[in-house]
């Protein structure tokens, strides 16, 4: 483990890595990958332009590349909530009123209202 990979040794990992299947190997595999990948930041930028060496990253990495969707889609959700709420407010429905149309607790549309949760317009 270095911050000078080779690009061949990251290639052969990668390959053999793909025939890891255990959990336990799996998730070995997943921790390696993690550092490696900061330590090498252009060395990985250099090997997902590689179709073949972008697949077998793309696969080694699904579970977190899922994860980081699952949690886009969440904040998504979020802001797009707070659009309508504030949406609401401007057209004069009181904070009681939205959170109890919308089932929110108050606090949480207060703070909404006040800014404090980031929604981009």
């Amino acid at each position: 483990m270095s911050n000078h990979a080779k690009k061949e040794d990251v290639e052969e990992f990668l390959r053999k890595a793909e025939g890891m299947n255990t959990p336990r190997d799996r998730q070995n595999v997943e921790a390696v990958l993690q550092v490696s990948v900061k330590a090498n930041d252009e060395l990985y930028r250099e090997i997902r332009r590689d179709a073949n060496m972008c697949d077998a990253l793309r696969e080694l990495m699904k579970d977190d590349l899922e994860d980081a969707r699952k949690m886009g889609e969440s904040e998504g959700e979020v802001r797009g909530a707070a659009k309508i709420i504030l949406k609401m407010n401007r057209s004069g429905m009181s904070p009681e009123n939205i959170a109890s149309i919308t089932g929110k607790e108050l606090d949480e549309i207060n703070a909404i209202l006040e800014g404090k949760v980031p929604v981009a317009l």
